[in-house]
């Protein structure tokens, strides 16, 4: 035996005597090793000096696996000495195998939790008696209980929102069938989220229980609620562009009728004051009597308002236009104007305000260029911020002051600024921090989707790679700034 720690390489093709045991696949005895021997070839350099010696080889499974050897016994090597070793190397190779064994499980329990443990899914596997053996670093970020915590706990105490699909758990381990159940509400930190839960049952190898396999998909849902959103407001703006053609037509007549009578009445034609004769009276006692009977005023006033549904007809067509995504030149200032005189008719009983009640105040930058963008979409938002503003003011009792909205628009570099200010509730640092997010809303179900004001962000980041940030004091007041890059114009 060696008697140096440093490892030694022996390749069976140029071994010696070490080398029978394996080639001739039988235990090999030499009682003495100094007679000639054509297997000998000497010894390795730092070899001890060999007298006599003995190496077995170990099989498992008809293949060797190791090689023993022993040497320098003070007597002879015989059969009994072949037999103890070949039964002292058995035992020891039992047990490095079950060493082996052990870490090879110990590998693959290792690499198998490493996949567990990657899954973007939380992954919950219960017993037959719904106590916890699995629990992945997802399902501890989201839950914040640990590994330790969760396991051998019973799962409704660990997760109690899960205890209404129990169910669901019993029944897919009693019929060994997948159980689905998806869009599962919560609430957490005050945020609605939707989550999709699969159940599997474990039924291999005398097993029995379940996998939760738990996935995330709020922003699925709220996808989709967009597009439910986005079709219906489409709906919605193809009844409101037919329902305006409709009104146009009888609108039209309304008004040409009325400035026809005007102009027979007073409009000093020689028709006019012939037919008042042939009638027995003069064209100015006509005048006179329809003065005092204020029959005038009231022919103005149908006028005034005919005219005033002649223009909100024509913003809602205008609004409701098919977007076609298309950028141009607009003035900032009649796009504004615009969505005021809309929004202007906008009275809502059950939240008890008239937008008509909210002194407008406009502070315009004169000879301001035009910008280069989406009408339709920057009218939306301009919608959005005036409704948000008008509700908010609603909600406000006014004692010596009264609600005002405030609309500034101003140049600042290669940027035009826009500014909506409402003098309404205002609303916290919590709430402008989330304000843009999509579905956030301060409003109950039935008054909004919170869907106005991320739909209004997405329109001036993404699509016209502007600026829009939110600023307010409780209480006092909320001003939302949009910035937009205007027209560069080469100068000569």
């Amino acid at each position: 035996m060696s008697s140096s720690a440093k490892k030694m390489r022996y390749p069976v093709e140029t071994t010696g005597l070490w080398g029978e045991a394996v080639r001739q696949r039988k235990p090999i005895v030499t009682n003495n090793y100094s007679a000639a021997n054509p297997s000998r070839k000497g010894y390795p350099k730092g070899h001890v000096h060999i007298e006599r010696h003995m190496n077995i080889p170990v099989f498992e499974k008809g293949k060797i696996v190791a090689v023993a050897g022993v040497g320098n016994k003070d007597d002879e090597y015989n059969e009994s000495d072949v037999r103890q070793l070949c039964l002292h190397m058995d035992g020891m190779w039992a047990t490095i195998r079950r060493w082996k064994d052990a870490e090879e499980q110990k590998l693959l329990r290792n690499y198998l939790s490493n996949i567990v443990n990657s899954m973007p899914s939380q992954l919950i596997a219960i017993d037959i008696n719904d106590n916890i053996t699995q629990w992945n670093t997802e399902a501890q970020i989201n839950t914040g209980v640990t590994q330790e915590e969760a396991l051998g706990q019973p799962l409704n105490k660990v997760l109690p929102d899960l205890e209404p699909i129990m169910q669901y758990v019993r029944s897919a381990i009693n019929n060994e069938t997948i159980q689905m159940v998806p869009k599962k509400r919560r609430i957490v930190a005050d945020e609605e989220r939707y989550e999709d839960i699969i159940i599997y049952p474990l039924t291999a190898n005398s097993v029995n229980g379940a996998v939760i396999r738990i996935d995330d998909v709020t922003e699925r849902v709220r996808l989709e609620k967009i597009m439910m959103q986005s079709e219906k407001m489409m709906s919605l703006g193809g009844i409101a562009a037919g329902m305006a053609h409709e009104i146009n037509t009888p609108l039209a007549c309304v008004i040409g009728f009325c400035h026809n009578m005007r102009k027979r009445i007073f409009a000093d034609l020689p028709k006019n004051k012939k037919i008042a004769e042939e009638c027995g009276v003069s064209l100015e006692q006509v005048r006179n009597y329809l003065r005092r009977r204020d029959v005038l005023s009231m022919l103005n006033t149908i006028l005034e308002m005919g005219n005033r549904i002649n223009t909100i007809v024509s913003n809602i067509l205008g609004f409701s236009r098919i977007n076609s995504g298309e950028f141009k030149e607009y003035d900032l200032a009649k796009l504004l104007d615009d969505m005021i005189s809309l929004a202007a008719n906008n009275y809502n009983s059950q939240e008890n305000y008239d937008f008509r009640n909210i002194e407008i105040v406009r502070e315009y930058e004169q000879l301001l260029p035009p910008v280069l963008c989406n009408g339709n979409e920057l009218q939306q938002v301009f919608l959005n911020l005036l409704n948000n503003g008008a509700q908010a003011m609603a909600e406000k009792i006014y004692n010596t002051d009264h609600p005002r909205f405030i609309c500034r628009l101003k140049k600042d570099e290669d940027m035009a600024i826009i500014e909506i200010e409402d003098n309404g509730t205002g609303m916290n640092k919590k709430t402008q921090k989330r304000i843009f997010e999509p579905f956030f809303t301060t409003k109950s179900a039935d008054k909004g989707t919170g869907l106005g004001l991320s739909v209004s962000n997405f329109i001036v980041k993404d699509h016209h790679k502007g600026q829009m940030y939110v600023e307010s004091e409780p209480d006092k007041w909320t001003r939302f700034t949009i910035k937009l890059p205007l027209v560069s114009r080469p100068q000569l």
